[in-house]
C-alpha cells in the first residue's frame, strides 16, 4: 500500500500576515495621547497643552492617511510627534 504524499502549501511571508493599514500607527498614537490627557484630567492633574496638540496632530494624520493618501507611510511623522511631546515635557519640566 502506498502512502499518499500531502502537498504542503507554502505559507505566505510573515510580512504579508502582519500588513496593517498605514494609518494604524497615528491612530494608536492619538488614542494614547488623548487617553493620557483624559486620564490626567479626570484625576484633576495638570495636563500639558502639547498633549492635546499632539493628539490633534495625530488625529489629523489619521484623517490624511484614511481619506487623502492611504499609500503614504506615516510612521516617521508619528514618531516625530511623540518625540516632540516628550521633549517638550522634559524641557519645560512638566514630564
Amino acid at each position: 500500500m502506498g502512502t499518499a504524499r500531502r502537498r504542503l502549501r507554502h505559507p505566505q511571508p510573515a510580512s504579508r500576515w502582519a500588513e496593517l493599514p498605514n494609518w494604524t500607527t497615528p491612530f494608536a498614537g492619538a488614542a494614547i495621547l488623548f487617553g493620557s490627557g483624559i486620564y490626567q484630567y479626570t484625576r484633576r492633574w495638570r495636563v500639558s497643552p502639547i498633549v492635546w496638540v499632539g493628539g490633534a496632530l495625530m488625529a489629523a494624520t489619521v484623517f490624511y492617511g484614511v481619506q487623502i493618501n492611504p499609500a503614504r507611510d506615516l510612521i516617521g511623522f508619528s514618531l516625530l510627534v511623540f518625540a516632540a511631546v516628550i521633549a517638550f515635557g522634559v524641557f519645560t519640566g512638566e514630564g
